[in-house]
């Protein structure tokens, strides 16, 4: 899988990553209040222009278990909080999360 995408891609509406000033490939900061992760732009058309997709799950095996493989830079379960759970499953938000994306130059 991570020959077919080596890092994490965050899908934005064109003209919201023009309004935002956001490239294709360029890094952008996904903040929510309960924390934020990095991800790779891939501009597209097929999400709504309010709306991002971003990338689940992701770990770097590469960094090693002393950084507890990097997974703290840009797996979206930093976005959401335990404190709130769902009736029915017990399970966090992980949908439908309020944010705010911010190019990151770096």
């Amino acid at each position: 899988m991570r020959k077919k995408r080596p890092e994490p891609k965050v899908e934005i509406y064109p003209e919201t990553a023009e309004k935002y000033g956001i490239n294709e490939g360029e890094t952008v900061i996904i903040k929510t209040i309960h924390g934020e992760i990095r991800q790779t732009a891939c501009i597209t058309d097929t999400v709504e222009p309010r709306v991002i997709n971003a990338s689940n799950g992701w770990w770097f095996p590469e960094k090693g278990a002393d950084s507890v493989y990097g997974w703290k830079k840009s797996n979206f379960n930093i976005l959401t909080s335990t404190a709130k759970l769902g009736k029915e499953f017990r399970t966090p938000n992980l949908k439908g999360i309020p944010c705010r994306i911010i190019f990151s130059p770096g």
